[in-house]
């Protein structure tokens, strides 16, 4: 059959690659696992997957980031979302081969490209667990968030010259955080409150933001003999992706239209009326904030710098019609397969129908197109909201504890850490709630335990 009809056999041997490519993932029990507070096993089975993907290793190492900063591993975990960092900024822009493996299966067939608001948070990560181990890069990746999503939003032009990532929400967090990186150093204030300032241009009404800014342009850092805590804290998980069967709007198909005709394709575009696209879904159970205690005493609750769930929403609204328009060439593409074997062979039958092929190619057309599905991978694990607290305290050793706050469910208790305030300067928190269990706080300025009386000394 393939060397008389290779339509045929070209229809056959993709149908058969895609469904080759559907088995179960393992993702559904890993969420499961880091969502109950089994950070271990959720770590272990990532970086099972990391080995057994290496084309989508930088996802997986994107996800294995927050486990193994729940498992106080800032180090491998920064190394894990550096790697992934790289490798989003190399597959920016897909190549002529991608768009056509796309377009012969669907958007899984190509190693996982991240949406826009991944590759800004990555960097947002970066510095958090950066700073965690000491800090030398942190202010570096900080500055990093906004510059990558203003590149992003600059670069991108559609077909019919409008620039859509104009409507997205810009991500406060990183100029935050260069700010009171900056904020402890007389010799950077003024990199403290350009950082500010930006900051606050994106969250006008943040109080917390306000009051920085405030601080280092009219006050000072801190009393004598007092040093600052800011307690960052990574509240619930972010969106993920399920399938939907979407209505194809006007602009989508005008879109597609003009795309199509581009390629100096002929004929118009079927006029699909659904299409399916990856659409996001949010966690109802999230915790909402983090209550703080300082030595037992209630202190105020995380407040939100950057909500990771609306950026993802308005990144999707800005983009619909053009993920919509991509679905709907996809499916004019295998369309068009189709009617194009079929004519090649009523031509080989001087003009004569063969029912009984064109009935196998409508049939074959039908499993390619239903085989077809909504590219849902995404980093699952970014946390949903990105929040901070000031506090002053004077100088010496005080215990931080974090508990989640809002309504949930199952409530995994307060979770505490020592930390080392020095007169002058900052230390800093790493509040960690993916659900209602969150994980032991992370600290720049860890007090070091006295050695227990009946252990022994190893000798120098």
């Amino acid at each position: 059959m393939s060397k008389r009809h290779p339509a045929l056999a070209f229809i056959l041997v993709f149908v058969s690659a895609l469904a080759w490519s559907c088995s179960s993932s393992p993702m559904p029990e890993i969420r499961r696992a880091y969502a109950g507070g089994n950070f271990e096993k959720a770590s272990e089975m990532l970086a099972d997957l990391e080995k057994s993907d290496p084309s989508n290793a930088h996802l997986y190492g994107m996800e294995r980031s927050l486990p193994l900063l729940c498992l106080a591993k800032p180090g491998e975990a920064e190394k894990e979302l550096r790697g992934a960092r790289d490798r989003l900024d190399a597959l920016s822009g897909k190549g002529a081969w991608e768009w056509f493996s796309a377009m012969l299966l669907d958007d899984r067939q190509n190693d996982y490209e991240g949406a826009d608001y991944e590759k800004v948070l990555v960097r947002a990560l970066l510095s958090v667990a950066n700073l965690m181990r000491g800090g030398q890069d942190a202010d570096a990746y900080a500055y990093q968030v906004l510059e990558k999503q203003l590149e992003i939003i600059g670069s991108f032009e559609a077909p019919n010259g409008k620039k859509p990532k104009k409507a997205y929400k810009l991500v406060a967090f990183g100029s935050y955080l260069r700010g009171i990186l900056n904020s402890d150093d007389a010799m950077h204030l003024e990199v403290a409150k350009s950082a500010f300032k930006r900051a606050l241009e994106i969250e006008p009404g943040n109080p917390l933001i306000r009051e920085a800014l405030d601080r280092v342009t009219h006050g000072k850092h801190s009393k004598k003999g007092n040093g600052v805590v800011h307690v960052l804290t990574f509240v619930g998980r972010g969106p993920y992706r399920v399938e939907v069967q979407a209505p194809v709007t006007a602009l989508a198909f005008q879109i597609a239209q003009i795309i199509w005709q581009h390629n100096r394709r002929t004929g118009a575009i079927p006029n699909l009326t659904k299409v399916p696209i990856p659409a996001l879904a949010f966690h109802q159970n999230n915790p909402d904030s983090v209550g703080i205690r300082v030595d037992g005493r209630p202190v105020g609750e995380s407040l939100t710098i950057t909500d990771v769930e609306l950026c993802a929403q308005k990144e999707f609204d800005a983009m619909k019609d053009y993920t919509l328009s991509r679905a709907v060439l996809r499916r004019a593409f295998k369309l068009a397969v189709v009617e194009s074997a079929k004519e090649v062979n009523r031509k080989k039958k001087g003009g004569e129908k063969n029912w009984g092929l064109n009935l196998g190619l409508d049939l074959l057309g039908m499993l390619w197109t239903g085989a077809e599905s909504a590219d849902l991978r995404c980093w699952s694990f970014v946390p949903a909201k990105l929040q901070a607290f000031r506090i002053e305290l004077p100088a010496g050793v005080h215990e931080i504890s974090l508990e989640p706050l809002g309504e949930g469910g199952l409530h995994g208790g307060p979770r505490k850490v020592r930390v080392l305030v020095r007169d002058g300067f900052n230390s800093y928190v790493l509040g960690l709630f993916p659900s209602w269990i969150g994980a032991i706080p992370l600290t720049s300025d860890p007090v070091e335990e006295p050695p227990s009386p009946n252990k022994k000394l190893q000798p120098r």
